[in-house]
């Protein structure tokens, strides 16, 4: 759009400006496991194994994603409770006909094979979720969800990215796209900046 739209408005006598809006943070999966691992910054990689080392299932820790053997309404519902716990903003956004889309979203995308809703869990107790889009080989992460009250110390969030990772290098996906915004985690996960672009036309 950026690169077509704006001289065919020039052309045309219309005044056209843009500006970068916001960033949004990339892992190009061009390799395997290890060769992601190795993609990070020495000390971003050590921490990352540590983390996943700690979050293990001799402490209870295991994770899956949602399937067609699984009651989707329950599951959404189980991530939305997620999200809400993550932050007041997120709390705010959802209210019901917020939560009603979000349902709507979900059985939509699954019946099209695009979602990607996934949980890690603790003593089967959920500690962190993250609702995926996997669209033209690529997962995009559309939202995500923690108790910031409880497992902690296990990193869930981070964890389950991770983990989210992995699977998408397994299943031969280009990109994990963490979408707009330049959250600290998205960089210590190997996310280089893609620029989101405002362009504004108006009449001369």
């Amino acid at each position: 759009t950026l690169a077509h739209l704006r001289p065919l408005a020039a052309e045309r006598g219309f005044i056209v400006h843009h500006r970068v809006q916001e960033v949004c943070p990339i892992v190009k999966l061009d390799g395997d496991w290890d060769a992601y691992l190795e993609s990070l910054d020495g000390k971003e990689r050590r921490e990352l194994r540590r983390k996943m080392r700690k979050a293990n299932p001799h402490v209870g820790v295991d994770w899956y994603i949602v399937g067609p053997d699984h009651d989707l309404a329950a599951e959404v519902d189980r991530f939305l409770k997620l999200m809400a716990l993550s932050h007041p903003d997120k709390a705010e956004f959802l209210h019901e006909g917020h939560r009603a889309f979000m349902h709507d979203v979900a059985r939509f995308a699954a019946d099209e094979g695009w979602l990607e809703l996934a949980f890690l869990t603790v003593g089967d107790e959920p500690a962190a979720a993250m609702f995926n889009l996997i669209y033209n080989n690529r997962t995009l992460l559309y939202n995500s969800g923690l108790d910031p009250t409880r497992f902690l110390h296990l990193s869930p969030g981070i964890v389950l990215t991770a983990n989210l990772i992995q699977h998408s290098i397994e299943a031969g996906r280009d990109e994990f796209d963490f979408l707009r915004g330049d959250e600290g985690y998205k960089y210590q996960l190997g996310g280089v900046d893609s620029p989101i672009y405002q362009l504004v036309i108006r009449p001369a």
